[in-house]
């Protein structure tokens, strides 16, 4: 990673997130791999509860919170190869 400051190696990088992560756990008990996912419809039909109309932007939404937890449910590994 390129700063304005400063670069900081891949493997450091990795490193750190892997520290932070497990401190984290340690701190708040929080573990992403234990979430239970609702599908985009479920999370779509609990928005109706709150929304009225904008059923184009909660159905998109939806379907953005669903992908966004289910990256978070997978574990990572440090020889995963990173497309840009």
């Amino acid at each position: 990673i390129a700063g304005m400051e400063g670069h900081i190696c891949d493997n450091c990088v990795e490193q750190a997130h892997a520290i932070v992560e497990e401190e984290f756990k340690k701190e708040k008990g929080f573990d992403t791999t234990g979430i239970k996912l609702m599908k985009p419809i479920e999370i779509k039909k609990f928005l109706d509860q709150y929304v009225i109309g904008q059923d184009q932007a909660k159905k998109i939404l939806a379907v953005a919170v669903y992908n966004h937890y289910k990256r978070l449910n997978q574990p990572v590994s440090a020889d995963e190869t990173e497309i840009e």
